[in-house]
């Protein structure tokens, strides 16, 4: 994994300077045989266009000028999987960005193709029209299904501080779901992940 905040590299042993920007970071939350069916899944699995949420009556639509990916309808079995393994890590989440971590939602497999992306967004948001399963979300979680050296591009990148995370396979990064970031465009082959949502009860705070 590389990481870079404002553009210079860190180190790996400067993992806890990142910690402190938000970040929650785990090596091998998923070993390699998992993550190597799990991509299998997504190549097999019907796929289509990854939507974008909007506020004030927006709605869930498609959007390729904002975000451009597929995500994979897998199986339930991956579904299930992945389920225990989300269950494992609430304490870990709640330890790290404190309570109240009530959920996860079931994770999206998403595809990124040469050229696809997502551009600068959060995950949640104050607008009172979004659905509530946006509105309550707290903690988001991407984990990385495949290396760096897969592909080029698709990097993860959050702004204000600017850090960038390039993927390592099985590295799970969660952060604040209000915290704004992006995937940038694919130029070479393929990135595989997943990303799922941690939430609260409707009026708690935001962590």
């Amino acid at each position: 994994m590389s990481i870079s905040p404002e553009g210079g590299a860190v180190p790996r042993q400067a993992y806890h300077s990142v910690k402190n920007q938000e970040l929650f970071i785990e090596h091998r939350f998923l070993e390699p045989e998992l993550c190597a069916w799990l991509r299998e899944e997504v190549d097999h699995a019907p796929l289509k266009a990854a939507a974008v949420n909007r506020g004030d009556r927006g709605g869930r639509t498609t959007d390729v000028k904002s975000r451009k990916t597929k995500r994979a309808d897998v199986s339930a079995e991956a579904m299930a999987e992945m389920g225990g393994r989300l269950d494992t890590l609430m304490p870990r989440l709640v330890g790290h960005f404190g309570p109240p971590l009530t959920e996860y939602q079931p994770p999206h497999f998403l595809r990124y193709d040469e050229g696809h992306f997502f551009g600068p967004h959060e995950d949640t948001g104050p607008e009172p029209d979004l659905p509530e399963k946006i509105r309550l979300r707290r903690v988001s979680a991407v984990v990385f299904l495949n290396a760096h050296d897969d592909y080029d591009g698709g990097v993860l990148r959050f702004l204000d501080p600017r850090i960038e995370i390039r993927g390592e396979e099985g590295l799970l990064v969660a952060f604040p779901a209000t915290r704004r970031h992006e995937v940038t465009a694919v130029t070479r082959g393929r990135r595989y992940s997943l990303v799922s949502w941690f939430t609260a009860s409707e009026g708690a705070s935001a962590v």
